[in-house]
């Protein structure tokens, strides 16, 4: 299943992503940061925001709102799957800080769940216990392993 998305640019990690999110609210620079979970060797974090132009950091607090939810979502599926091409074995969490992000990410992984599961394998945080996501459970967090042939 083809999903249009942003194309996106990454740095010479390949951890950090940027795209240009358009909408009504105009160009807005987005960023994708995967980031090593400290006391979690080789599990990265997943950040997702706007990328200040003052500091040239994200801002994951932002909620720009600039309707194209599925773009971003569809171009952070893009760089989740080149991470993992430069970094096969590598967990990746996503939590979403607030609990509107958090309803966001896992209504956009059950719609695409299907899909994702043929090559992540998808866990849910639930009562500090990792299990297969399902659809329609509140988890605290998400991590996606890339399924390696």
């Amino acid at each position: 299943m083809f999903l249009p998305k942003y194309p996106i640019t990454t740095d010479v990690t390949f951890q950090s992503y940027q795209f240009i999110s358009v909408g009504p609210k105009g160009n807005i620079i987005k960023g994708i940061e995967f980031k090593e979970v400290p006391g979690w060797p080789s599990v990265y974090n997943l950040a997702l925001g706007d990328i200040d132009l003052t500091t040239g950091e994200i801002d994951d607090s932002v909620i720009t709102d600039n309707k194209d939810s599925e773009l971003v979502f569809a171009t952070v599926g893009a760089a989740v799957t080149d991470f993992c091409n430069h970094f096969p074995n590598a967990p990746i969490v996503a939590e979403g800080n607030t609990p509107a992000k958090k309803r966001l990410y896992q209504i956009t992984i059950s719609t695409h769940l299907t899909v994702v599961s043929k090559n992540f394998l998808v866990f849910g945080l639930l009562g500090g216990q990792w299990e297969h996501f399902r659809k329609n459970k509140t988890y605290q967090a998400i991590l996606v392993k890339r399924i390696n042939d």
